[in-house]
């Protein structure tokens, strides 16, 4: 499964097993607070989770990202 989520502008996607946690914003709803195992965190919108059929190759998330 992927997540799909803005930031900063941006669209963004990443693998959910990349996520160490997550948090609704008790200021602002609909926004959460999104923090991958790596250390990077976000302030996010818009977030979606999206099933991916086999593998997630580059092919699959793009997809996700553009709509295919």
């Amino acid at each position: 499964m992927i997540v799909t989520f803005e930031a900063n502008g941006r669209k963004i996607t990443v693998d959910s097993d990349a996520i160490a946690y997550s948090f609704p914003s008790i200021v602002s709803e609909g926004e959460f607070f999104i923090t991958l195992k790596n250390g990077r965190q976000f302030r996010a919108r818009h977030v979606s989770k999206h099933d991916v059929e086999g593998d997630h190759s580059l092919c699959a998330v793009m997809r996700v990202q553009r709509g295919w």
